[in-house]
């Protein structure tokens, strides 16, 4: 389970970034780099000149893409258009109905480091259109720090000092804010 404690205050991104040491960090040459190239749910870790030095791995398996999976998804795609325009053009219908599917659907959806290199990783949610999964938390040396469930917190959008995330929300009026919270339990 994911609470939070939420520090009551809203700031400017490139304030929480330069108090958080985020600025400075930019201009430090990068030594390592966390990134997935396939579809299973194996993070690589690699170093410039040396290349991928390890791989973390958690046992799930990309979701296989069935005809079910295929039919919801262009009939979604059909009712977006549709929510956009009031007529649906006929190359439109034809380029949707020839959508082309690969057979299976990735596990890790997004993948983003804080300031400590700890690894968060955003899985798919239930359905393999889902990009709003879980989010694992691990280390560059694969200890599993743990995971929050799909909905209890969205991948933040910067990193600050002693576990700090940032998000950038918007109101009603269209007004971003940047929102900064600290994740408890990871």
């Amino acid at each position: 389970m994911c609470d939070f404690h939420y520090v009551m205050r809203s700031l400017h991104l490139a304030e929480f970034m330069s108090h958080s040491g985020a600025v400075k960090a930019l201009g430090v040459a990068c030594l390592v780099v966390a990134f997935s190239d396939s579809l299973a749910y194996a993070i690589k870790i690699a170093r410039p000149g040396s290349g991928v030095w390890r791989i973390l791995k958690r046992p799930l398996e990309p979701i296989p893409v069935t005809r079910r999976f295929r039919t919801a998804e262009r009939e979604r795609r059909l009712r977006m258009a549709e929510e956009r325009s009031q007529v649906v053009n006929r190359a439109t219908r034809e380029r949707i109905a020839n959508l082309e599917f690969y057979d299976a659907v990735s596990m890790v959806r997004d993948l983003r480091t804080g300031l400590g290199g700890e690894i968060w990783v955003q899985r798919h949610g239930d359905e393999p259109s889902d990009d709003q999964g879980p989010i694992d938390v691990l280390t560059m040396d694969g200890r599993y720090l743990g995971s929050c469930p799909a909905g209890a917190l969205a991948m933040p959008d910067a990193f600050g000092p002693g576990g700090l995330v940032a998000f950038i929300e918007r109101n009603e009026l269209d007004v971003e804010t940047v929102v900064v919270r600290r994740p408890v339990g990871l």
